[in-house]
Order: structure tokens, then sequence, then C-alpha cells
């Protein structure tokens, strides 16, 4: 037994059977991901090396994988025009040490193409073993991601709590991009800059809301409107009393809103907006206050390109 693997990375092991008269054919295995885990704050700027720490299952069997783009200095996720993805790429394993605190992943996504026609899906999860099976605490969703710009960075963060208590955990980024549609196209999205740190904000404050869904106002209004639900759990993952109300608030660049209610309870808030990109934040307080979750949206009117192979007829 290899038992003093350090530092953390990925191995392989070359075996040979041998008798007195000399060694066979060796046979290397499998890449294993073996060392001690990795202390917070955890970075990760996707070199080949730290690529090959992660762990990459192709959950549907549909021979599709995340790949590392070393143009990119990235991670891209899969995509595939005849089935929805279901894939994992799996950070190497980082240790937590208090309970009491909170957590943020922050990382950054793109494409290469803009508009809507160009979609791509994801769920985030917290696990205690680097596979599918493990993968028991979901902790963040993006959907129906888009950019306005091809190839620009939209930064991404994601706070959570520790579901068991201080130790070693692993987080998996798990691509659920549906198949092809007449409207929409399956699309590998780039992830950057994955970074792992711990907050000062409390395990107990409210967790972020689910189910949001940011939706514009319509011919080129300066609004957007945001639903959600309010969280039922803390960001440890105990529950929150049921009759104790919270406080949601919205900020846009041009307006703050909020609105009260019981945890579980559907929301709705509209907030003034400006013309272009608009960065949001939704942030659910209790007792305790909890951590903003960054939401974009584009509103006013869509302004055109220059125009291209412009031709003319002269006419007398």
């Amino acid at each position: 037994d290899d038992t003093d693997v350090t530092p953390m990375g990925t191995y392989t092991y070359e075996v040979a059977a041998s008798n007195t008269t000399g060694f066979g054919p060796a046979v290397v295995s499998d890449p294993l991901t073996l060392g001690p885990a990795i202390e917070l704050p955890y970075s990760c700027d996707f070199t080949e090396a730290e690529f090959g720490d992660w762990t990459l299952y192709d959950a549907n069997g549909d021979g599709k994988k995340w790949q590392y783009r070393s143009n990119f200095k990235g991670l891209q996720s899969p995509t595939n025009s005849k089935a929805d993805c279901d894939d994992w790429a799996i950070t190497p394993g980082i240790r937590f040490t208090s309970d009491d605190k909170n957590y943020e992943l922050s990382f950054t996504m793109t494409h290469n193409m803009r508009g809507e026609a160009f979609q791509s899906s994801f769920e985030v999860y917290l696990g205690s073993t680097p596979d599918a099976d493990g993968m028991t605490t979901k902790i963040g969703e993006i959907t129906n991601f888009y950019v306005s710009k091809a190839n620009e960075d939209i930064p991404q963060t994601i706070a959570f709590g520790l579901p068991d208590g201080a130790g070693v955990y692993y987080i998996g980024f798990r691509c659920i991009t549906p198949k092809d549609t007449p409207d929409v196209n399956s699309w590998g999205c780039t992830f950057k800059k994955i970074a792992v740190n711990e907050k000062e904000s409390s395990a107990a404050a409210p967790a972020q809301p689910s189910d949001v869904a940011v939706t514009p106002a319509s011919e080129g209004g300066l609004s957007a409107t945001v639903s959600f639900t309010m969280p039922l759990m803390a960001m440890n993952g105990k529950q929150l009393p049921a009759d104790n109300e919270l406080t949601a608030i919205l900020t846009s660049p041009a307006q703050t809103v909020q609105a009260t209610g019981l945890p579980g309870t559907t929301q709705s808030l509209t907030v003034a907006t400006v013309q272009g990109d608009n960065a949001l934040t939704l942030q659910v307080n209790g007792q305790l206050e909890g951590e903003p979750l960054s939401l974009s949206t584009y509103t006013g009117v869509v302004l055109p390109k220059r125009v291209h192979d412009l031709t003319g007829v002269l006419s007398r």
C-alpha cells in the first residue's frame, strides 16, 4: 500500500508481475486522485496540472464529458444536440474546518456565442465523495445561461453552509443542458477562476432563495421582475422557524425594493433598471443576514450593430 502520497494530485501506478526469471509486461492503472485534502482558501485557474486533480463523469453514457480548454484556461461543459446532458466535474477534496461559518464558491462563466439562442444549464452540489452518488447536497443552480456579448466572463457566487459539520467535502458541477430545440442550441459553457473562501456570516442565517427567475420588461421597458421562493432552510441545512417572517431585498443599479413573507412562500419583486446590462442582487434576511445572490439581466432597447456588406446601385 502507498500510504504517504503527497502532495495531493493525480497519480498512476505501474504494476508488473515478476518471478525468478524476470518481470512481465507492465500495466498502468487508471488515474487516481490521491493525497491530503486542500486547505482553504482554494483557487483554481485551470492549468493543465490543476485540471488533472478534478474528477469527470459521463453519467448518462452519451460519450460526452467536461473538457480542459488550454486556450481559455477553463473547464468547458459538454453539449449534445440530441439528448439532455448529465455530466459531472468534481473538485478535489477541500477541508472545511468550521461548521459555524458560511462559505462562498465563486467562478466565472462564458459562451463563445452571444444571445438567447445559445444556452446551458447547471446544478452545483456538495458531497463527501468525488462521485455522482456522493453529491447529496444541492447548493446552487444556473439555468438557461447565455451571454449578451460573446466571450464575456460573467461572475457567479454561491454561498453555502456545511450539511454534516466540518470535514472534507467535494464540490460537483453537474451539466444538465437540454438537447437542441427549434429555438435554442445546446451550448458549451467555459468555467474559469473557481475559488472557495470562508465567509464571516453565520451558518444559521437563511439560505439563498430558490426557483429564481428574472424577467426583463417587454418592449424596451426599464424594469425587471424577479420571482422566487423564500428559503425553508438555514445555510447550515437546518429548518428555519416556520412562523418567523423573512425579508427579501432586491437591488439593481437604479432601485432597491423589498418584500416580506414566511419561509417557503412564493414572492415576486419588480425593480427599476437601466438601459443595457444590469447586475442585480437578491438577499433574504431573518434574525441574521443571509448571503446575497447575484443575478443579471438586459433591459431596454436592443441596439443594432453596424451595417455590414452594404451595396448600392447608382442611378441617374
